[in-house]
């Protein structure tokens, strides 16, 4: 069985897996799975590892699944997975063909720029993030960034964290655009 990334980023949702699965619950989706775990537990590594994709649990010995990280630089077109189609997903895109992927898609999406962190990031919802890095750092240039992680959370950004980080949100659905505000242009 294949999970299709896609489905993951546009709901949240894990499906075949559960947020607060275990080690056994995984297991019993993903037999196959089993030399995954002994590897991470070998090199004592906090997470569990499969075709490039970091599952991260609450506590080291692999209980309750809490976060699921994707490095995207792992994702070149030649990129094979016996467990997850990647869809779209690759390591050289910029904010604007992302953006431009998701609304073929028909994904409703936001876009969030922290200022602290000088950080953008598209969510398709609250509960992911698609995180970019600058490739050139004379400045912001959406332009001149790429997609390097994407982060998939059991808890959604929360509008406390939104003022408390003083987030700027943007939605973006489809033909229009929504600041924060309330406007729409």
């Amino acid at each position: 069985m294949k999970i299709h990334l896609n489905s993951w980023l546009k709901t949240g949702e894990i499906g075949p897996l559960k947020w607060g699965d275990s080690k056994n619950d995984i297991l019993n989706v993903f037999p196959e799975w089993k030399t995954f775990f002994e590897e991470s537990n070998k090199l004592k590594c906090p997470y569990l590892l499969v075709d490039d994709i970091e599952f991260y649990f609450e506590e080291n010995e692999f209980r309750e699944l809490n976060l699921i990280v994707i490095g995207v630089w792992h994702f070149y077109r030649d990129y094979k997975s016996d467990f997850f189609s990647h869809d779209w997903i690759r390591h050289n895109l910029n904010i604007p063909s992302v953006r431009q992927i998701l609304k073929k898609l028909n994904f409703n999406f936001e876009e969030a720029w922290i200022e602290d962190w000088q950080s953008h990031y598209i969510m398709p919802n609250r509960n992911v993030r698609l995180a970019f890095g600058d490739t050139d750092y004379d400045g912001f240039d959406e332009n001149k960034t790429a997609l390097q992680k994407i982060f998939i959370s059991p808890i959604a950004l929360t509008e406390k964290e939104i003022t408390e980080k003083k987030i700027k949100i943007t939605l973006y659905n489809n033909t229009k655009k929504t600041s924060s505000s309330g406007r729409v242009s």
